[in-house]
């Protein structure tokens, strides 16, 4: 156990978590960031381009910032967080084998995937239901596969997959619309306007079943990649703050919570844009507010 106390604990290393560690330090507070898997977060499962200008991509923003991060005093520990408590000396971040005791906590978590709820879609996860594409996709290279798609990442998805050469079904409603993704001559991609209704296998996904309003139609795939929207990662700060109805952590105009130290930056805040920028920025502001809180 640390018996060290930190001026800042920043729980999560994506975009926002980044960059409120790299403004902290650079602010002159003792600061520890701490990631549960790998710096970087969203932003590592993105080679394509941030804005219309064909400029940076997600992975190159991901280093750029941990770069800038290196050049500080900011210190990254990769840990699971098993619980964050709160009494009147400030806060303990707690793992299996460490502890950070710290002033002010910054909670930078984002958010993680919605589960595919159809039948076989629990059944087969991590054995061809996935929901990153950059991560599993090379397995399926050269099978067809499908993604079910109801949000604004799954073009993202389904660019990833095409890329390692996957011949890929979208199975969206009317609402995803991309006309470059679905006319490009090199991405092999097929549409299909309907609902999943289940993922059927016996030893392996063989299928998923389509219903699209007037018949229900099974579509012959080696796995289903799911980009059915996102769900905040909160259940460390369950106790310690209010949340609206998606589930996302409220904040006042300057991040705060309702228990005094803790803020919450990022996509897991009611009211964040969603977007890289937006992290960034939320990182380098909250940062601020501590600096002259201390």
């Amino acid at each position: 156990m640390v018996s060290m106390v930190w001026d800042v604990v920043v729980v999560g290393a994506g975009a926002a978590g980044l960059s409120a560690a790299t403004a902290c330090a650079q602010l002159g507070l003792t600061t520890r960031l701490i990631e549960r898997l790998g710096p970087g977060g969203e932003l590592m499962s993105n080679p394509f381009p941030l804005d219309e200008d064909g400029g940076l991509t997600g992975q190159d923003a991901a280093g750029d910032l941990l770069d800038t991060l290196d050049r500080t005093t900011a210190a990254l520990d990769l840990a699971e967080v098993e619980e964050i408590t709160h009494s009147g000396n400030g806060f303990s971040v707690i793992s299996p084998s460490q502890r950070w005791d710290a002033r002010f906590v910054v909670l930078a978590t984002g958010s993680e995937p919605r589960k595919l709820d159809i039948p076989g879609g629990a059944e087969w996860e991590g054995r061809g239901v996935s929901y990153c594409a950059p991560c599993d996709g090379p397995l399926y290279a050269g099978s067809p596969v499908a993604v079910v798609a109801a949000d604004r990442w799954a073009p993202i998805e389904v660019r990833a997959l095409t890329d390692f050469g996957i011949p890929v079904t979208v199975i969206a409603d009317s609402t995803i619309d991309d006309p470059a993704l679905f006319s490009d001559p090199e991405r092999d991609v097929t549409r299909v306007t309907g609902n999943a209704l289940r993922i059927d296998g016996a030893d392996k996904v063989e299928a998923v079943v389509v219903d699209t309003g007037t018949t229900t139609t099974p579509i012959p795939v080696a796995a289903v990649f799911a980009s059915v929207g996102r769900v905040p990662t909160t259940k460390l700060v369950a106790e310690l703050v209010e949340r609206d109805v998606a589930g996302r952590v409220l904040t006042g105009p300057a991040y705060e919570t309702k228990t005094p130290g803790l803020y919450a930056i990022g996509d897991v805040r009611a009211g964040n844009a969603g977007t890289a920028a937006a992290a960034i920025a939320e990182g380098k502001d909250v940062a601020a507010v501590i600096a002259a809180a201390r």
